[in-house]
């Protein structure tokens, strides 16, 4: 796990299916003397067929607040920081438009978790997957014959 993101990843190869899961923790040296684990969820995945369009984008935002005094001084009330991941699935066929993305938004919509992982052999998998919520609802494009577009802004909860 990498420190300051607090979260660790699994990506099955193909869908698994069983009755009952087991989680098995260990570690040999526990810095603190126990283990935090704040959430686990296990549940469907989807790749679409095609990668996200180019120009992705990831970033981070802050809700400080910054104020300046009559003198001049400045002062900075620390607000929350959350990332927030914006990308383009601009090759979805009529099937995985109407499928998924559109699945997505019906059982997630805005109040809903999603997680939206870019590369999941990627070594930055912790710091390039955004668990989170759909921040607004985007409508499917048909931009060509047969090719959808359906874009994303997911922001991260904490």
């Amino acid at each position: 796990m990498e420190a300051g993101y607090g979260a660790l990843y699994q990506v099955f190869a193909a869908d698994q299916t069983y009755r009952y899961w087991k989680i098995a923790v260990a570690d040999a040296a526990p810095l603190a003397g126990y283990f935090d684990i704040g959430r686990i969820v296990l549940g469907p995945a989807w790749k679409p067929a095609r990668n996200p369009s180019w120009g992705a984008q990831w970033t981070w935002a802050d809700e400080s607040r910054r104020t300046r005094s009559r003198g001049g001084q400045s002062y900075t009330d620390i607000g929350a920081r959350y990332r927030v991941v914006e990308f383009e699935l601009g090759y979805l066929d009529e099937t995985e438009a109407f499928g998924p993305a559109f699945e997505i938004d019906r059982v997630a919509g805005l109040s809903g978790d999603v997680l939206a992982i870019a590369d999941e052999d990627a070594s930055l998998l912790a710091r390039r997957a955004v668990w989170g919520q759909i921040e607004q609802a985007t409508p499917l494009v048909l931009q060509r014959a047969g090719k959808v577009v359906k874009r994303y802004r997911i922001t991260e909860r904490k």
